[in-house]
């Protein structure tokens, strides 16, 4: 019976744990979610386009980079179609993108899914992995729906001139915010 109760406490402590990344990997995703949309609806809303793109040109990695020493863990954005070949997704996370695509296009609500496991760094280290998806909103659409008005092509393609992150619709999958919480044991 006692190897009963050290059994059933170890896996409720695991799922605790496990339920714990969970929430802090979303709790990541949300905090840089909502700091890039309140920067970019300010400078879309002041009209400066540019300055949207140097939103997500050079702040979401600041950003990004800041929250994930705030929370020790890392977040960031990748895409199957990048903007920034530094958001390049790994093959984890492009088979995460391609399931969150699939659940999206069965019709599953994006805000409550999300794409996680446990993965093995090496046979002494795993790390946890989080996806949520980011689905495209109006607000993307001028710099990445289609067709784009010709002065923010201009400025997309002297920064990006191998973009792939144009012609979305809205609902659509734009990417995700990808989290990595390592030196954790499920």
């Amino acid at each position: 019976m006692r190897w009963m109760t050290i059994l059933l406490s170890a896996l409720m402590t695991s799922a605790t744990w496990g339920a714990d990344l969970e929430l802090q990997a979303q709790a990541a995703s949300m905090t840089l979610g909502k700091a890039l949309k309140t920067r970019l609806l300010k400078a879309l809303e002041a009209g400066d386009v540019a300055g949207a793109v140097a939103v997500c040109r050079e702040e979401a990695p600041a950003l990004a980079d800041a929250i994930s020493r705030d929370l020790g863990l890392s977040v960031g954005r990748t895409s199957l179609r990048v903007r920034n070949p530094d958001n390049q997704p790994d093959a984890w996370e492009k088979a995460g993108l391609l399931s969150l695509q699939q659940r999206l296009t069965e019709g599953e609500d994006a805000a409550a899914i999300a794409y996680s496991e446990w993965v093995e760094k090496s046979p002494e280290e795993k790390e946890f992995r989080y996806l949520k998806p980011i689905v495209t909103e109006p607000l993307c659409l001028t710099c990445h729906g289609g067709p784009i008005a010709p002065e923010v092509a201009q400025v997309l393609g002297e920064l990006y001139p191998e973009d792939q992150a144009i012609g979305y619709t809205p609902g659509e999958l734009r990417g995700a915010f990808t989290v990595r919480i390592s030196g954790a044991e499920p």
